[in-house]
């Protein structure tokens, strides 16, 4: 009878841990850098949304990564070399089918600056609005000050002059002092 049980057992946890293996996902992709070249030993990171687990692990000669036995669930993954880093990828891991993140080193950077220009080229022009609105006003002292406020660049604070007329107006000031 002893050896029975012990058979039974036996058989109990082998059949166990496959399906054990099977209530986990996993998350593949590929690191490249901005020049759509594979990054090789790049660290990526995978995190848990909703929780502290994170896993790590390293792309490959070819830029590929894999990680498996990840908990089913939303992720935040990216990567990292040499102090550069990736966008980051939001998956979905489930037990069906693996989850994809494509990385590009230095996408992180990039966004930034683009989010960046964009809140700068928004600062300018409504700075130049609010000028053009005091120069159609006649209040050319207000409409030089939006035009030459920020710190701008004399070719673009000559361009917004003549464009609007104001550049003998602001020479007239000048010389006043």
């Amino acid at each position: 009878m002893y050896g029975w049980s012990r058979a039974s057992r036996l058989l109990t946890l082998t059949l166990a841990r496959p399906a054990a293996a099977q209530s986990t996902g996993m998350v593949r992709g590929i690191v490249k850098d901005m020049q759509g070249q594979p990054v090789e030993n790049a660290k990526v990171i995978i995190e848990a949304d909703g929780s502290n687990r994170k896993f790590e692990t390293k792309s490959n000669k070819k830029g590929e990564f894999i990680q498996i036995g990840l908990p089913s669930g939303r992720y935040k993954v990216s990567a990292e070399k040499d102090k550069v880093v990736s966008n980051e990828a939001g998956v979905s891991v489930s037990v069906s089918r693996p989850a994809e993140a494509n990385l590009i080193l230095g996408a992180a950077a990039a966004v930034a600056a683009t989010k960046e220009a964009a809140a700068k080229g928004a600062e300018l022009k409504k700075a130049f609005d609010e000028g053009v609105v005091a120069s159609k006003a006649g209040n050319y002292d207000e409409a030089i000050a939006k035009f030459t406020g920020g710190g701008r660049p004399q070719s673009e604070l000559l361009r917004l002059l003549l464009q609007h007329g104001l550049l003998g107006v602001a020479e007239e000031r000048l010389r006043r002092g």
